[in-house]
């Protein structure tokens, strides 16, 4: 039983949307790139969770996909269905190849494609531009993006 001066968890909508997530995110940029912290990373996911944490943010760069798998096993041990979180994962890069960074189209889809593969999921609640990319055109992007929404 909670003690009655426990606070609680605060949720918001996501921007203009109709996504309700917490005022905290777990995020995995300094917490779950290292895979030889896999125990210490679930057991914060884990943690996360149970205090209301329900919004997770990830990125394709970091760990270069590491971050992404750890994620994706903590996520797995929770004791949820998958609709009670929200995840979302960044891209920008990952790979050495000259398709492998930016956010062009086949970038993206296949950067996705990767993601849900690394975490083993099958659909991201949210996806953003990691970074502005001043090569690649704003349509080309954006129809990106769009394409991958309506997917």
């Amino acid at each position: 039983m909670e003690a009655e001066n426990t606070p609680k968890m605060v949720y918001r909508f996501l921007g203009n949307t109709g996504l309700r997530v917490s005022i905290l995110s777990f995020g995995t940029w300094l917490t779950a790139h290292d895979a030889k912290a896999e125990a210490d990373v679930i057991a914060c996911i884990k943690a996360a969770f149970e205090h209301g944490v329900n919004f997770f943010d990830t990125a394709e760069i970091y760990g270069n996909g590491v971050a992404e798998t750890l994620l994706g096993k903590g996520l797995k041990q929770l004791p949820c269905k998958r609709k009670d979180y929200v995840v979302a994962s960044k891209y920008i890069r990952c790979g050495e190849g000259e398709n492998d960074k930016m956010l062009g189209a086949k970038h993206l889809f296949e950067a996705v494609d990767a993601t849900l593969e690394r975490m083993g999921l099958t659909y991201l609640d949210v996806i953003f531009a990691h970074r502005p990319d001043f090569d690649t055109p704003l349509e080309e992007t954006c129809r990106a993006f769009d394409q991958l929404i309506r997917d």
